[in-house]
């Protein structure tokens, strides 16, 4: 069963993996979080281990393509 990891974990966890393409992206399905806070720079991120992020991305561009398509 997935945890909620804490805040050092996760940063620990982008320590272990840095990202080589310089997007600031995480992806750890171990994880159960579907947001977390980006270790290098302001703001947050999706965990894109999480199926849940995938969902909540593909309403979001569904109903912008909604929107831009009925105006």
């Amino acid at each position: 069963m997935k945890r909620k990891w804490t805040e050092d974990e996760v940063r620990q966890w982008y320590l272990a993996h840095p990202d080589q393409t310089g997007f600031n992206t995480y992806s750890n399905p171990e994880d159960a979080n579907l947001v977390v806070r980006k270790p290098r720079s302001q703001g947050w991120t999706l965990n894109f281990g999480n199926p849940w992020s995938w969902v909540l991305q593909g309403t979001l561009v569904a109903i912008i393509l909604a929107i831009v398509f009925i105006f």
